[in-house]
């Protein structure tokens, strides 16, 4: 069972490569083992004349026959183990001396790469102990032993049982004649189980990494080479934040890391294996107090080393542990509790996490790296509901307003939720609470309307919680205002041209930096009548509500379709001032300062989709061609006569051509506007037009084409035209 969930694992994280790009490793029974030129094998003479072992520094015999003698530069490998090698030996001969009536051999760790010219090592190994440990074969296939737990330093502590098996398997392939670089991988499954109690107090950050126990030799017996596992138990606590917890788990879960050496780089990846039977469980006392998070467990490091060398190592170390983390600072006489609590929580879980390590001297130039950092059965409740506006319509000519909030996530305490219209900072009206507690047991959406509103007065729309008798207003915020007809001037569709500013850091001005560059934005944003945005520039969806009060421009941004989308922008109003707007123009100012720095961004967008859309007919038409050194040119001016274009506003367009005195369609096609440039798709080609003018009345583009041959240019294609939109109909 366990062999065929291996495969699986294979499949997933090496063999997705195509055979070129891992080796096409093969099975090593049917490669024959090369040796470099520079590599001596010991034979029994030599080995039997070797007197001390010192590290890397052997004794031999003044007796030794001078063929045998080693010479600097020679790499001396033996996998067979004897009295004074029992871990076989591998070497770089750097220096040999001869003192007290010996020579004394010098060496240096040299890569396998250039021990061996052809090696083929594929191998399956268990791990089990070679000391009197007791162990049990589980139905996984796992030889698993039982270790006490207990670690306690400073202000923490670990204590309870593990129990602990390991699987590995090897995949070296060394093909110097075919001028191949090295590739090989290591795969670690590890299947662990403990139950563990903890007990951490701390106010600050603390990183606690200490042994369990001595190491434990592992028994594992590969071809031509000579491996020495071992297991080394670490109890780890690491936690940042004010902390008094005593928690415990119990836990049972199987992982399968890898590291895979390719192309003179070392990397890592892991995935959890799931066979039915992991699972998961915490308890947390009631005297819990957390503000931060803290990870404690244990690690199961596994080193293999290589032959005799302390330099020659590679290590792989999973660790288990309970995260947790929680931000609750309470101060219920806060009225801007909600902001600052809106996400404080609970979150429990399994925590995994598996780094390696890897010594310069077998491949390359070695490399520590983290593989995987993931929890699993992970679960939080929160201090307060989270809310979502889903609908906000403002309707100026009654005079009102109205809005519907999802309201999700689970409560530590039951809570009322409604919703409540604000003027200036003064409660205005809400609607009548209703209980919240569990999501499932609540029925979406939260409703609210507000009528007799006044003009020009600025009122701010929100969801809100009670606890008791204690009013908290919570997120999104929406801020609007009646009759504001400067706003007209913004509503349309808007694409970002130019930025310019600075991000200047207080604590670190390694990040600082400055801007001032045109953009060439893949989407749009777009003001709407009824007081809401939509922004689809850079890749994402977002949305939300604006409101302009004189010059400044109040942003609230209440959803996106991207999970990561900056939570600094979500729920929150931020305001812009306006520099300059016009029928086809639009400047913002940004500015913001607080204890981490300041940031200053000018911003440049035009508005076009308003203008480009509609029937255009061409009134003036010039340019030239030159080829063959030959030059055509023209100047025309069209009148009624003139070509015409029509672009519509679902992105296609038609063209036509006067003849016999009426328009007749020419052609059919898409067209798109980017960065000042109208890209026009037709049955024949594409072409691209760069906008030199545009109003509400003008289109004035242009087109430069030419082609070159051996860096000459053959032909060169220049022509510039002038329309005007007219409103006359085309049928």
């Amino acid at each position: 069972m366990e062999r065929k969930l291996f495969i699986f694992f294979f499949v997933l994280f090496i063999c997705s490569c195509s055979k070129e790009e891992t080796g096409d490793i093969e099975e090593s029974d049917s490669v024959e083992t090369v040796f470099n030129e520079n590599t001596v094998v010991l034979n029994e003479r030599q080995i039997n004349a070797i007197v001390t072992v010192d590290g890397g520094v052997l004794s031999f015999e003044n007796t030794i026959e001078g063929k045998d003698l080693p010479s600097i530069g020679q790499i001396l490998f033996t996998s067979e183990k004897s009295k004074h090698l029992p871990y076989g030996f591998l070497g770089r001969v750097t220096q040999i001396t001869e003192e007290a009536g010996r020579y004394k051999v010098e060496t240096e760790p040299a890569p396998l790469d250039a021990v061996f010219d052809r090696l083929v090592i594929k191998e399956s190994v268990d791990l089990v102990p070679a000391t009197r440990v007791s162990v049990r074969k589980d139905e996984d296939g796992f030889f698993c032993m039982e270790q006490p737990i207990t670690f306690e330093q400073n202000s923490a502590s670990v204590t309870g049982t593990a129990s602990l098996g390991f699987k590995l398997d090897i995949h070296i392939d060394i093909n110097n004649r075919a001028h191949k670089p090295p590739y090989g991988y290591i795969i670690l499954q590890s299947k662990v189980s403990g139950d563990l109690n903890f007990s951490l107090s701390t106010e600050k950050r603390l990183e606690l990494r200490h042994p369990i126990g001595n190491e434990i030799p592992l028994s594992a017996s590969l071809s031509n080479i000579v491996i020495s596992p071992v297991l080394q138990l670490y109890g780890i606590v690491e936690g940042e934040g004010e902390i008094s917890v005593d928690a415990g788990m119990t836990y049972a879960k199987k992982t399968i890391g890898a590291i895979e050496y390719k192309d003179g780089i070392w990397s890592g990846n892991a995935r959890d294996w799931n066979s039915g039977d992991d699972n998961f469980g915490c308890k947390t006392t009631a005297g819990i107090s957390l503000n931060g998070g803290f990870f404690a467990g244990i690690a199961t490091a596994i080193e293999l080393r290589l032959f005799n060398n302390e330099n020659m190592k590679i290590a792989i170390e999973p660790k288990f542990g309970l995260n947790e983390t929680g931000n609750f600072v309470i101060d219920l006489v806060d009225t801007d509790l909600f902001r600052k609590n809106k996400d404080s929580k609970i979150k429990a879980g399994l925590g995994i996490k598996i780094g390696a390590k890897v010594d310069a001297q077998i491949f390359g130039e070695g490399a520590e790296f983290p593989i995987w950092d993931k929890s699993f059965f992970e679960r939080e409740s929160y201090l307060f509901p989270a809310f979502e506006n889903k609908n906000i319509k403002i309707d100026k000519d009654r005079k009102s307003v109205s809005a519907d909030y999802s309201v999700g996530r689970d409560l530590l305490f039951g809570a009322a939720v409604g919703v409540a219209l604000y003027k200036g900072n003064q409660v205005d009206s809400y609607s009548k609470p209703v209980n919240y507690f569990l999501n499932e047991n609540f029925s979406n959406p939260l409703t609210c309307s507000f009528d007799n509103l006044q003009d020009d007065v600025e009122y701010t729309l929100c969801p809100y919680v009670m606890w008791g008798d204690s009013f908290y207003p919570g997120e999104p915020r929406h801020t609007f205002t009646l009759k504001n007809e400067e706003s007209s001037g913004l509503v349309g569709r808007w694409i970002e041209v130019h930025s310019q500013g600075y991000y200047h850091s207080f604590s670190n001005p390694e990040n600082n930096e400055e801007w001032d560059k045109d953009i060439s934005a893949d989407g749009i944003f777009c003001f709407k009548e009824d007081g809401t945005f939509m922004d689809t520039m850079y890749g994402t969806v977002a949305g939300g509500n604006w409101v302009l009060n004189g010059n400044q421009l109040i942003i609230t941004t209440t959803w996106s379709n991207d999970s990561e989308y900056d939570p600094g922008y979500m729920g929150r109003s931020h305001v812009a001032t306006i520099v300059e707007l016009n029928e086809s123009k639009l400047v913002l100012e940004f500015f913001h300062k607080d204890g981490y720095g300041e940031e200053y961004e000018k911003t440049t967008y035009v508005k076009v989709t308003s203008f480009l859309i509609g029937t255009w007919q061409r009134v003036s038409n010039s340019g030239w061609v030159k080829q063959g050194g030959y030059v055509d040119e023209w100047n025309n001016s069209s009148g009624e006569e003139g070509s015409r274009i029509v672009f519509n506003e679902d992105g296609t367009c038609k063209f036509y051509m006067y003849e016999d005195g009426v328009f007749v369609e020419d052609a059919f096609g898409t067209w798109d506007y980017k960065s000042g440039k109208i890209c026009v798709w037709d049955s024949d080609a594409e072409s691209f037009w760069t906008v030199k003018d545009l109003s509400a009345s003008t289109l004035t583009m242009e087109m430069h084409e030419k082609e070159t041959e051996n860096n000459v240019v053959t032909y060169e294609f220049y022509e510039i035209d002038t329309y005007h939109k007219i409103t006359n109909n085309l049928n």
